[in-house]
């Protein structure tokens, strides 16, 4: 078990430290993000201050409340996310991302340390570890672009982050894991 929880935290570290990579110095964390300009962004923080100042997350056309007979064949779609008291603190943030990072790799280092995912060998292995990872974004962001109309580049950036990152985990984890011999 002592193996395990350090590739866990190995593990872990790794993924945190290519999300900091991908997210600071390379272009696959912004794929697909935009910014407001100073005035729109301005003139949508009063609008959205104004109609929800309580925040929330929002989605439109609701067509959960419409009748299927009146849904728009086409029109705006959008997705927003709006806390407008939610303090900034990067530090809460950095932490909760690192535990979350370390307990995900706990999942997989416990499937590949009972050799449950794939053979002995390193790269099969570390292959693995990456599947988990692209599982996750397959069952997450994909959805996220199919049913919210989150952007196609967005999608590709956020797979090509958790491909990579849970594949340099995986190396990781799998050279502390050994297998044990027959």
């Amino acid at each position: 078990m002592n193996r395990t929880c350090l590739a866990a935290l190995l593990g872990g570290l790794i993924v945190f430290a290519w999300g900091a990579l991908s997210h600071t110095a390379l272009p696959i964390g912004h794929m697909g993000i935009q910014t407001l300009e100073p005035g729109p962004e301005a003139a949508a923080v009063a609008a959205l201050t104004a109609q929800f100042p309580q925040g929330g997350t929002f989605r439109m056309p609701d067509m959960e409340r419409v009748p299927k007979e009146q849904w728009p064949e086409s029109g705006p779609t959008g997705f927003v996310v709006w806390r407008p008291d939610r303090p900034y603190t990067m530090g809460k943030y950095m932490i909760t991302e690192f535990i979350s990072n370390v307990l995900a790799a706990l999942l997989a280092a416990m499937l590949i340390g009972c050799g449950s995912l794939c053979s002995t060998k390193l790269l099969c292995r570390a292959t693995a570890v990456m599947g988990l990872g692209v599982f996750a974004w397959l069952s997450i962001s994909v959805s996220q672009w199919n049913w919210y109309g989150f952007s196609t580049s967005l999608m590709i950036g956020e797979g090509l982050d958790q491909a990579i990152g849970w594949f340099l985990a995986g190396l990781g984890m799998a050279a502390v894991l050994k297998p044990k011999a027959a």
